[in-house]
């Protein structure tokens, strides 16, 4: 392996898979990852023109694809995710839907281990939010998708199902151990799972006024020539935003609606 090559690989190897690679990794209760650590498949489009996203994000700009049959079958994304300690976990997708019926371009297919593929949704519009509800069936009460999942690999899917539906983040959290903040902050990285695990040699990248720094890293292939890309990016974790505190406020009055609540065991 050459210099250059040494040096690429080096450097890819400080990125955080919880953000940019193409795992969930569970760390203290709670896996983040961004949806875009996959590459598009079917029809998703990457996007970056919506304020409020995190970095990028997927739309999907296909046919509707509503029969239970067709789940899995268009734009499947797959995440591998890493579970240290058995328990229930509940997944949550950040979304925007733009369709002034709140009910329509809210949706996608979403499967999780060995259980079936469910329809998830969202109702609030034209803003960024972590509202993830579970459609088994018309006469099902609504409620957030729980996971009963043990330690060890297992993988999460999901697949377009409405013309529209923007996607940016996916958080597995257990709601009995995680940090509820975390868990709906849309900017939370690995860093944060290491340094709540008490590995404080994340703060050197950290800059004053309670910011997080991080190293985004990019290889550019240019005439047979590595060209490294280093741009230092910084997320500010001290306060929500108002759109985030509403996304709290979303999750709690699903809560209330979806208890008890029942989590899904692999079958």
């Amino acid at each position: 392996m050459d210099r250059t090559m040494a040096l690429l690989v080096a450097v890819a190897a400080l990125l955080p898979l919880g953000s940019y690679g193409q795992q969930l990794v569970e760390s203290n209760c709670l896996a983040a990852a961004e949806v875009e650590s996959v590459s598009t498949t079917g029809d998703w489009v990457y996007g970056s023109s919506i304020g409020g996203a995190s970095n990028g994000y997927f739309t999907w700009n296909g046919a509707n694809h509503f029969p239970s049959q067709e789940a899995g079958q268009y734009g499947l994304l797959s995440y591998s995710l890493q579970i240290s300690r058995a328990g229930n976990y509940r997944v949550a997708i950040r979304n925007y839907h733009s369709d002034p019926d709140s009910t329509e371009s809210n949706d996608c297919w979403l499967k999780v281990g060995s259980n079936g593929w469910v329809k998830v949704y969202s109702e609030k519009v034209a803003v960024w939010q972590w509202m993830t509800k579970m459609d088994l069936g018309h006469h099902d009460a609504e409620r957030p998708p729980i996971y009963y999942l043990g330690a060890g690999s297992h993988t999460l899917q999901i697949s377009g199902r409405s013309h529209g539906f923007s996607i940016d983040k996916v958080h597995v959290y257990d709601e009995t151990c995680a940090n509820t903040n975390d868990a709906l902050n849309p900017q939370f990285s690995s860093q944060a799972l290491a340094r709540r695990a008490g590995d404080t040699s994340v703060d050197s990248t950290a800059n004053s006024g309670g910011a997080v720094g991080y190293w985004a890293v990019g290889a550019v292939l240019v005439a047979g020539v590595a060209l490294v890309v280093v741009k230092r990016t910084r997320h500010h974790n001290a306060a929500a935003s108002e759109e985030d505190a509403d996304d709290q406020v979303e999750l709690e009055w699903e809560d209330q609606i979806a208890a008890p609540t029942r989590a899904m065991s692999p079958v």
